[in-house]
């Protein structure tokens, strides 16, 4: 049975994705900062986990053990509406948004480093929005 971790899995596209690999066979792994009701619905194991703290990826990585991971899916991610233009914008909510959208699935990835080579079909996915896109940036700013 392949195994996979999802992050960003209390919500949305990670929730989702979380159940399509479960229906599909896989032995899922959940994770969220928040453990709410949609986390603990899935029929897969399912834990916190936040990704812009190390000793919580350190934690869940104890958890998870020496096993190969065969999918990490890096999902969990934020958009600050109230700070998305260069005059509301402050390094507090810049600082979070990249220890979320970026810094964490790098960390979270070199954690499980050794699990995903020990897998003999390893696969890494990272999602985003467009408001993340370098190359499409309609979605934001001013006309």
């Amino acid at each position: 049975m392949p195994t996979a971790v999802v992050t960003g899995a209390n919500s949305g596209i990670g929730h989702e994705l979380a159940k399509v690999l479960i229906d599909a066979g896989y032995k899922v792994h959940a994770v969220d900062v928040n453990e709410g009701e949609k986390l603990k619905s899935l029929d897969c194991e399912t834990s916190h986990l936040d990704v812009t703290s190390q000793h919580s990826i350190d934690r869940f990585k104890e958890r998870y053990g020496d096993g190969p991971l065969d999918l990490l899916l890096n999902v969990a991610g934020i958009f600050d509406p109230d700070h998305d233009s260069l005059d509301t914008l402050n390094k507090d909510a810049l600082t979070n948004t990249f220890s979320v959208n970026a810094f964490g699935p790098l960390l979270l990835t070199q954690a499980l480093l050794p699990n995903i080579l020990r897998s003999s079909q390893p696969r890494l996915g990272y999602v985003s929005s467009r408001v993340g896109s370098i190359a499409d940036n309609s979605s934001g700013g001013r006309s």
